[in-house]
């Protein structure tokens, strides 16, 4: 079955318009909200324990192979790879025909492109938006910001900051609040990532020892993807959308401060002289809240993690991100292009 569901999926994929007001807005959110039913209330993480049996199973079936010397091997073969199938046909049945949804800029009705004028001008106001925030939230403009959110805190902030957008065109609807630290938080930060949406338990996963700054946007951006934003560049879109209009000046600035380091990256790849200049207008104490999150970072560096994010830049390849990881900084075209009334 997995070659004819394989043809399914290639088929579908073709038709956005389909996915999006069939499976996305239909069929996933009635099984998202199964599953947050039966799982958000237990204060662990269900789709990490599934995790650990799947490793397991996989080293008992190699051991066992490798114990009988490779009798039988190809009924084992056969074995495997109808587990697979399962597990390929359960990802996209339970979250992954989200990646073939109508984009998110075709959604709003806006560009997914633009000019180095435009990055520009946007650039600039966000470093006035965002500077002026880092100086109601510090005297000083040369220290950095301190964050002392804890896990119901910034749960709170971020579905009060859900619920107050007024975006009728995008579907922000999550149901029942279903977001947990990570067991693996741990192997999260050396494998360099923040946090990931469990495809089988749909339970929002974040890595609890990352920088409370890069938290208002990192576990936003993991939301996001349980309401059905599987490409990486909408859902920390919608993390900005939900950050840069929030009540909460601390909260608001991390999502500035994110969406100003996105554009200033993109700047420095096209004209690296305009970068210096532009950087030469931040407050020096937004500066130190980005070199405090490269020092961490910077800390857990090991020979693995490039691995690590080839494996997932490929995997995002195979589920129509051509752009791999580089389909990160693609925001910046729906930041620039979408209204927020600056």
């Amino acid at each position: 079955m997995l070659p004819i569901f394989f043809v399914c999926i290639q088929i579908l994929s073709q038709f956005p318009y389909f996915v999006e007001t069939v499976y996305s807005r239909k069929i996933y959110t009635l099984i998202r909200s199964v599953f947050h039913f039966l799982l958000s209330w237990i204060p662990f993480s269900i789709g990490d324990l599934f995790y650990i049996i799947l490793i397991a199973l996989a080293i008992r079936f190699i051991f066992q192979l490798i114990r009988k010397k490779f009798k039988n091997w190809k009924q084992n073969l056969v074995i495997a790879i109808a587990f697979i199938s399962k597990i390929y046909v359960l990802f996209h049945l339970f979250w992954g025909f989200n990646y073939y949804r109508v984009p998110v800029h075709e959604q709003l009705q806006i560009r997914n492109d633009y000019s180095t004028f435009e990055l520009i001008d946007f650039t600039e106001k966000i470093i006035t938006r965002t500077n002026k925030l880092h100086q109601n939230l510090k005297a000083n403009d040369s220290l950095a910001v301190n964050f002392k959110y804890n896990h119901q805190e910034i749960s709170d902030l971020i579905f009060s900051g859900i619920e107050s957008v007024n975006e009728p065109k995008l579907n922000l609807d999550y149901g029942k609040q279903n977001l947990k630290k990570s067991l693996f938080s741990l192997p999260l930060t050396y494998g360099g990532f923040g946090g990931y949406l469990n495809p089988f338990s749909l339970e929002a996963q974040y890595n609890s020892n990352i920088p409370s700054f890069k938290w208002p946007t990192t576990l936003t951006h993991e939301v996001a993807h349980q309401m059905g934003f599987a490409k990486e560049n909408e859902a920390n879109f919608i993390a900005c959308l939900v950050g840069m209009h929030h009540t909460d000046e601390s909260f608001k600035y991390a999502t500035h401060g994110f969406a100003l380091k996105k554009c200033l990256q993109e700047i420095y790849i096209r004209d690296p002289r305009v970068f210096e200049e532009l950087k030469q207008c931040v407050n020096y104490g937004v500066l130190e809240n980005y070199r405090e999150l490269q020092e961490f970072w910077l800390d857990y560096q090991n020979p693995i993690e490039p691995m690590l994010k080839l494996m997932y830049g490929s995997y995002l390849n195979l589920n129509n991100q051509p752009e791999g990881m580089d389909s990160y900084s693609y925001v910046v075209a729906l930041l620039v292009n979408y209204d927020f009334g600056f």
